[in-house]
């Protein structure tokens, strides 16, 4: 059986699993992406961190068909370059991903790679929640939130591989700026991180794990949450008239 290494970089942490062509995935591990800020650019973290996990599997003696990455940001999968990051992470832009993984491994293998949120998309669609569905989006809320968008039982690329990019969709006027220099974008107003922001504005230091919680019994905070929502509840009504999806699935 076919096995691949298999990488997700998020802003916030690198994640390698080794993964067979029927889903089964092995040799988890994970990096810490965000660990000084960013002051070690993330394709440093990422170059060394594939060196030494693809050094332990060959030090297990497993042979690897492919490598397969997941990547944050507007990413181009034919080229394999990362073309932005919609100004999330510093210098996360005009980098050939592959070529670099194969000079810090010291070989070449097979590559793919897609934008994190399509990925999703594409695994929801393969083994996942959106396994009965041809037209379908998922979208995954982090750091920002990415989309992929599922029309007749494929993956939505676009012209350079930027479709599904659905937190940078406009919903709200006059809001603070984004990080890609827009107004009321999506990202910004409903983001894990936004939530936290607006969360610390209203006077409450809370992680994303217990704000649900401890809103229930504190009115002040638990309005922070329902604007949350509202502004999920704004871009997902605006989704179903645009895409007119059997579902949307929330990750």
């Amino acid at each position: 059986m076919k096995k691949y290494l298999c990488i997700d970089i998020g802003g916030t942490a690198i994640k390698y699993g080794l993964v067979t062509e029927k889903g089964d995935i092995s040799h988890k591990e994970t990096y810490q992406a965000y660990f000084d800020g960013y002051k070690r650019p993330l394709i440093d973290t990422i170059t060394s961190s594939v060196n030494e996990y693809h050094d332990k599997l060959v030090a297990d003696n497993i042979v690897i068909d492919g490598i397969a990455a997941s990547v944050t940001g507007d990413v181009n999968p034919k080229t394999h370059y990362i073309v932005d990051s919609c100004g999330n992470i510093p210098d996360w832009r005009n980098i050939n991903l592959a070529e670099k993984i194969f000079n810090a491994i010291g070989k070449e293998y097979p590559f793919t790679m897609l934008n994190d949120a399509n990925a999703a998309a594409l695994a929801e669609m393969w083994i996942g929640n959106a396994v009965d569905f041809k037209d379908a989006i998922v979208y995954t809320i982090g750091t920002g939130i990415g989309g992929g968008v599922i029309v007749d039982g494929k993956i939505l690329n676009g012209y350079k591989g930027f479709g599904g990019n659905i937190g940078h969709m406009v919903i709200a006027d006059g809001e603070d700026i984004c990080t890609c220099g827009n107004h009321g974008c999506f990202e910004h107003l409903a983001s894990t991180r936004a939530l936290l922001r607006n969360a610390k504005k209203a006077g409450f230091d809370v992680d994303g794990e217990e704000i649900f919680e401890k809103a229930k019994s504190i009115p002040e905070l638990q309005a922070v949450v329902d604007k949350f929502f509202y502004y999920h509840g704004v871009a997902i009504g605006s989704l179903l008239h645009i895409f007119n999806p059997e579902a949307i699935i929330i990750g």
